[in-house]
């Protein structure tokens, strides 16, 4: 789950749930889900703004870290 930013179809902060992800291929940028392959673009900037706030309660880990979406 996470939130949505930069979507063309989809309003910033949108929460939404996808299909579990199976694999990440960070060096090719592509994301498997049990569904579909993700080609992952350059970050929103909206995204890259918020990489840098403090961290969303739903976003925290045990210890207070911040995840990433």
């Amino acid at each position: 789950m996470g939130f949505v930013i930069g979507h063309p179809k989809l309003p910033d902060q949108s929460l939404i749930y996808t299909s579990r992800i199976v694999k990440v291929d960070s060096r090719n940028g592509v994301v498997e889900t049990a569904n579909t392959l993700y080609r992952l673009g350059d970050p929103d900037a909206t995204y890259r703004a918020w990489q840098l706030e403090p961290a969303h309660p739903a976003f925290e880990d045990q210890q207070g870290q911040k995840k990433a979406a």
